[in-house]
């Protein structure tokens, strides 16, 4: 099911016993992913309902830029703030002119999207986590492929899962340390898995 979320700004500074909230859009009903540039946190990119939304001033005001309505996943380059990329529970998309078209990439099969994070210091190099639709199932077989690497902008891709169990290939989340970009984080069924090398093994993180 398609988690809902509502972009809210802040009316006014904080205070201990007040939480003033305006909403800001886009229109289009349900807000299903969002993501703020890097590059310029002015720059956010959201789906909804209606579409792939663009706003250049932090929120205040949106353009809607494509028609797409599936992805539920938004990366956007680190240093190109119109490099944009969106999944769907199969498919990634690329954009490279501000969300108004879009490219499939080849992935490889089986691959049930959950996360999508990008190197923040090598932008080309690109990680997608992959859940389980059945846990069971990975435990018996291990056929999921828990987590995929691009190092060419999401033309080609490679299994990353070397020391996961079948469990840790069920993924549900990603996260590239900000400094050491080679350290990655994979949150999965029953615990967490670290790499310290970009992905080529895992061990178990705490």
């Amino acid at each position: 099911m398609k988690s809902l979320v509502f972009i809210l700004l802040l009316a006014a500074p904080l205070t201990a016993d007040s939480l003033p909230w305006t909403t800001h859009g886009p229109m289009g009903g349900a807000v299903h992913a969002l993501a703020s540039a890097p590059s310029n946190p002015q720059t956010l990119y959201a789906v909804s309902d209606a579409g792939v939304f663009r706003s250049s001033d932090g929120g205040v005001n949106w353009t809607l830029a494509s028609s797409i309505t599936d992805p539920t996943h938004l990366a956007i380059d680190p240093t190109t703030e119109s490099t944009v990329y969106a999944a769907t529970e199969s498919e990634v998309m690329k954009s490279t002119d501000g969300a108004s078209t879009w490219r499939l990439l080849p992935l490889p099969s089986g691959v049930h999207i959950s996360a999508v994070v990008i190197d923040p210091k090598r932008p080309e190099t690109i990680y997608v986590g992959s859940s389980c639709t059945d846990p069971t199932y990975a435990l018996q077989f291990g056929q999921q492929p828990g987590i995929i690497k691009s190092t060419d902008g999401g033309t080609t891709w490679t299994v990353s899962n070397q020391g996961l169990d079948p469990f840790g290939l069920c993924v549900e989340g990603l996260a590239v340390d900000p400094v050491v970009t080679d350290r990655l984080y994979a949150s999965a069924v029953f615990g967490s898995e670290r790499s310290d090398d970009g992905g080529l093994s895992w061990t178990k993180a705490g």
